[in-house]
């Protein structure tokens, strides 16, 4: 028996990783193979009118799983994979919300995803996920704008190390870094654009 959604956001479309719709894809056509040899002993539950409901999810011979079947085999995969015993079902639904919200995305979105009546109501439920943003700009900002070491140059930031330029190629009072040079005398700091070179005085009139 099928029953109204709870609200109207219920009824919705839900984008699905690329690795879930192979899996479905897949069933589907597991699902199709068993209709096929099933024939007449294939039963698609009716709706309130009286019309087939086809389901995604079937006990094997079109017709609905209960849920307390599906509580078991929960339970029963959950134990395969190492999960802890007392995790439900409904669990899983949170932790999916849980992780798009440390990931950054936006609440309005999650909230969408999971079919919740409001944003708001996925801000209060998940607060605590959000909450952990002020933390993760800090760190980002940290790593895009924290200090440099004295011969890293821009843009080489996570790399092996910095490395020091050899001995032959240095000039006096001059640091050079991958890229860009460093220097006190503001007189080599930038290229001279007068036609006579920067080390050959001028004319005197």
């Amino acid at each position: 028996m099928f029953t109204p959604l709870k609200t109207k956001r219920s009824r919705r479309i839900v984008q699905l990783p690329p690795f879930a719709l192979e899996r479905i894809r897949r069933h589907r056509r597991e699902q199709l193979k068993r209709r096929t040899a099933l024939g007449p002993r294939w039963h698609d539950p009716l709706d309130e009118l009286g019309r087939p409901v086809p389901l995604v999810c079937d006990r094997g011979d079109g017709f609905l799983v209960y849920p307390d079947s599906f509580t078991s085999a929960f339970k029963r995969l959950a134990r395969e994979a190492g999960m802890h015993p007392d995790t439900r079902l409904h669990d899983v639904r949170h932790a999916v919300a849980t992780e798009l919200g440390r990931r950054g995305v936006h609440p309005v979105i999650v909230s969408a995803v999971l079919g919740h009546a409001s944003p708001a109501f996925t801000i209060a439920v998940y607060q605590h996920v959000w909450e952990e943003g002020p933390s993760e700009a800090a760190r980002a900002l940290e790593a895009a704008l924290g200090p440099i070491p004295r011969w890293q140059s821009v843009g080489t930031r996570g790399s092996a190390g910095p490395r020091r330029p050899r001995p032959e190629h240095e000039i006096a009072g001059q640091e050079r870094g991958a890229g860009r040079t460093r220097t006190s005398d503001r007189r080599i700091m930038r290229p001279s654009t007068r036609k006579n070179g920067p080390d050959k005085p001028t004319a005197q009139a």
